[in-house]
């Protein structure tokens, strides 16, 4: 029961069950056990399982692991929105979103962001806790413990071993 519906690709759509209405699916196996309305799956294996409506994936893989979960953006090589999230945004190589009504963008050890073609914010990760940037790239060398927070160029550029420490305004805590 397909309406208003466009399929192409070596074993696109072949597993679907039910009724499918309004959607593109495009590329070898995707949208493979769709059923449902509103799907744009475009790249191998995109949105394979998803029953959910409304979900949009562009990229290999991208929404493989989606089952029921709907209103979805998901672009890039394996993107993710989770298997049954709603309301989610996920941009980049291998980016997960966790949760309902989450957006993430980047890649998947992602911890730079640049935004206008500079370094808008950057994450260290740590163990117990991670350290950011936002406005400014950081220390060279990341530090060795956590819970740091600079905001605006060059704040807090120099910590190594400290933690617990927010500095607002350029070069704050330099």
């Amino acid at each position: 029961a397909i309406s208003n519906t466009v399929v192409i690709g070596s074993f696109a759509n072949y597993l679907a069950a039910g009724t499918i209405t309004n959607s593109v699916i495009v590329g070898v196996a995707a949208g493979a056990s769709f059923a449902g309305e509103g799907m744009v799956a475009v790249g191998h294996s995109a949105l394979t399982q998803a029953t959910g409506a409304r979900n949009t994936a562009f990229g290999t893989s991208a929404g493989s692991l989606t089952t029921t979960g709907g209103n979805q953006t998901l672009l890039g090589y394996n993107s993710q929105g989770g298997a049954t999230n709603y309301n989610t945004i996920s941009l980049g190589y291998a980016v997960t979103t966790t949760a309902s009504n989450q957006v993430r963008i980047g890649n998947l050890d992602n911890d730079h962001m640049y935004l206008f073609g500079r370094e808008f914010a950057r994450v260290y990760p740590n163990g117990g806790g991670d350290n950011w940037w936002l406005g400014d790239t950081g220390p060279i060398v990341p530090p060795t413990r956590e819970y740091n927070l600079g905001i605006g160029q060059g704040a807090l550029s120099s910590v190594v071993d400290g933690y617990l420490n927010v500095a607002t305004g350029p070069f704050a805590g330099a």
